[in-house]
């Protein structure tokens, strides 16, 4: 009965929901660098740490990087494509001590084990490094990503198992942690580092989230003490981090 209601608000008008190209890729790599960096990286060590298909790694060896690295899972057969650009699946690849610049783009919130993660992040990063991240909260609206797979109905994740999100997609949605004070999970990944800048994107919730019978099985689905902090939350759509070496600070 839920999800056949009209009313549910959308994550995005179904016309702009279609495959990107290649060329969209590069502006979206682009786009996200002239987003997050504080100016030129020519001659920097860059490594992106979950890199996917490798858009942003190309990016940095377009910008000037002397040395640019793609880090994931799996291996991507657009890497072939690419130039200057060194990618690997395997973290005992990668130099200790040795980046300049740490990438992470909607990666944290989708690993079993994010403090695993900034732990291999502190490790590769030089004393002087700088970590950029991006968090895409589970609480966010379109965190797990199913408006890709045809289920266009914001916070839709929130009301949902797993399997009923996949009997409706014939998909898997993909993993993304359940944290539902997604702030305090933040800062607990990033206890070992020093946060030298932390940016807010929030969205106004829909109040079709709000009404008393909506808020009753929200509640019941996440089992919160307080489904109206849990609301607040929810308005939160993506969160972006300057991170250091906290010891520098000391030493300072």
């Amino acid at each position: 009965n839920l999800m056949s209601m009209d009313s549910w608000p959308e994550v995005m008008p179904e016309h702009l929901i279609v495959a990107p190209t290649d060329d969209d890729q590069k502006h979206r790599a682009s786009s996200v660098l002239n987003m997050v960096l504080n100016g030129s990286i020519e001659g920097f060590s860059c490594l992106d740490y979950g890199c996917g298909e490798g858009w942003i790694a190309q990016e940095f060896r377009k910008r000037g990087a002397k040395e640019s690295v793609g880090y994931d899972l799996e291996k991507d057969e657009r890497w072939k494509k690419f130039t200057g650009v060194d990618f690997t699946t395997s973290v005992s690849d990668l130099p200790k001590n040795h980046f300049d610049i740490i990438f992470l783009y909607d990666v944290l919130d989708h690993c079993v084990d994010a403090e695993s993660v900034m732990k291999n992040v502190l490790m590769l990063l030089k004393d002087t490094g700088i970590v950029y991240v991006r968090c895409h909260p589970w609480t966010s609206k379109h965190a797990t990503h199913v408006f890709k797979q045809g289920l266009n109905k914001a916070y839709v994740h929130m009301f949902l198992s797993w399997s009923e999100i996949e009997s409706l997609t014939g998909k898997k949605p993909i993993f993304t942690r359940k944290e539902k004070d997604p702030m305090k999970a933040y800062l607990w990944w990033f206890k070992d580092f020093k946060i030298e800048k932390q940016t807010k994107i929030t969205e106004t919730v829909s109040d079709f989230f709000k009404n008393k019978e909506i808020k009753e099985i929200l509640s019941k689905e996440q089992d919160v003490s307080s489904v109206d902090e849990l609301l607040n939350n929810m308005s939160l759509q993506f969160v972006d981090f300057q991170l250091k070496h906290k010891f520098l600070e000391q030493l300072l």
